[in-house]
């Protein structure tokens, strides 16, 4: 799972897209309203996301 926020930092975006081309398999999670670390900002909604995507792998 590659997380980012909406109010990540732009070069942010890029290096997701780098990683995830790397591994095709990641799925992408963006946290509405988020920063850089999206786990300390919104810790429940990134729970949830974490869990949702280990229970899908």
């Amino acid at each position: 799972m590659l997380s980012r926020g909406t109010e990540s930092p732009g070069w942010f975006s890029a290096v997701s897209d780098r990683l995830a081309t790397a591994m095709p398999q990641a799925r992408r999670t963006t946290f509405e309203g988020a920063g850089h670390i999206p786990h300390m900002t919104h810790p429940q909604e990134y729970a949830t996301a974490l869990t949702r995507f280990a229970r899908e792998a």
